[in-house]
């Protein structure tokens, strides 16, 4: 058993303050930083300011949709040649995905989702136009998470691919809720393109975009999401409407509204393709994973097989509070949306998937909320 001893209020109270100072709220307890603040009862409030901005900003998914006037045409970069193009197991499968192509520090990348590169691991081919038609080359080199996870991949583009796709570039900056993207993909291996749709709900996990397409979408994971010409996103599923326990957290969208979700598009965030993408150049020999952060704090590295599953909060001994890992769990604050008092446990759930030796493990992280004790047990 390890234990690791950490101050978590302190910067819980700092990075909540930030936090209200950017939403343009004045935090109460700003003028409080520097004096005593470990008494009872600060943690409660605090938890409960921080999960009522976080329903606020939930509740975008029942607004009607924001009004702009921007040309569609402006979404995506002008080029020549496709931005997208599809990948498949084998060199003459019919059962294909989308991809795209990414410019990183010089080098030359495919990108598409975890999930696929998953299911065509056997034969990956890259599938793309031509002058004269159509081709297939394999693809021989890759990195991947675990769907649960990020969801991401990339891989070395075939030398005979790369004059025939438009490398595109990725945003330095995270998207923001309202801002309108575009995504660029196939599906039922025909070109798809949604020029206008509007992000929800961000965090560092996903991307939430209200999708105004009615038709069926099979193929487009793997797909770009481009705001202003610059990729935030990678498409990796989508939800239809009157399901409102798909994120797994019903009771929380019910506290919010009545209403059933509309639809969704989901996304993640492109940064998370930047641990894969250092490893497969050689940067590192094992892909850096995700931090996983109770209240601002590393708990530990969640590697890219590895699966996130659940969020306990633990109060004298017993389970006070259970959220399944999702679509809406932020790895950056596991706290998020718990309602949390003095001396409260956190307990994370972490799935270890080894493919190669053909196990698995489990592991499980307890944090006090107030000492800032974690014990991996």
């Amino acid at each position: 058993m390890k234990r690791i001893s950490i101050g978590l209020c302190t910067f819980f109270l700092l990075a909540y303050a930030q936090c209200l100072h950017a939403q343009g709220v004045v935090s109460p307890v700003e003028h409080t930083i520097g004096q005593q603040i470990f008494k009872q009862g600060t943690l409660r409030v605090l938890s409960e300011a921080n999960n009522q901005l976080l329903r606020k900003q939930l509740s975008a998914f029942f607004q009607p949709p924001v009004f702009f006037t921007r040309p569609a045409k402006a979404y995506l970069p002008p080029s020549g040649k496709p931005i997208t193009f599809r990948v498949q197991e084998g060199p003459s499968s019919q059962i294909t995905a989308s991809a795209f192509a990414l410019e990183v520090d010089g080098h030359l990348l495919g990108v598409t989702a975890g999930h696929v590169m998953n299911n065509i691991s056997q034969q990956p081919y890259m599938y793309f136009q031509t002058k004269d038609g159509f081709a297939a080359e394999k693809i021989t080199s890759w990195r991947s998470t675990n769907p649960n996870g990020p969801d991401v991949a990339v891989f070395e583009i075939p030398p005979a691919a790369r004059e025939y796709v438009q490398f595109l570039s990725p945003a330095v900056q995270r998207a923001h809720p309202q801002e309108i993207a575009s995504i660029a993909g196939f599906s039922y291996n025909e070109p798809l393109w949604l020029p206008a749709q509007e992000i929800l709900f961000v965090n560092s996990h996903r991307l939430f975009l209200r999708r105004d397409f009615p038709g069926h979408i099979d193929g487009l994971c793997g797909s770009p999401v481009i705001v202003d010409g610059k990729v935030v996103g990678l498409y990796v599923g989508g939800y239809a409407t009157g399901v409102p326990s798909i994120l797994g957290w019903p009771k929380l969208l019910k506290s919010i509204s009545s209403q059933a979700l509309p639809p969704l598009h989901l996304a993640t965030p492109i940064e998370n393709i930047f641990p894969l993408v250092d490893n497969l150049l050689g940067k590192n020999e094992q892909p850096v994973g995700t931090p996983l952060k109770v209240l601002g704090k590393q708990v530990a590295i969640l590697q890219p097989e590895d699966e996130l599953r659940s969020i306990h909060v633990i109060r004298d001994g017993q389970t006070k509070q259970l959220i399944p890992a999702g679509d809406l769990t932020d790895p950056e604050h596991l706290e998020n949306f718990l309602e949390l008092e003095e001396n409260d446990i956190i307990r994370i759930t972490i799935f270890h998937a080894k493919p190669q030796a053909n196990n698995s493990s489990i592991s499980r992280y307890s944090i006090n909320v107030t000492t800032g004790q974690i014990m991996s047990l």
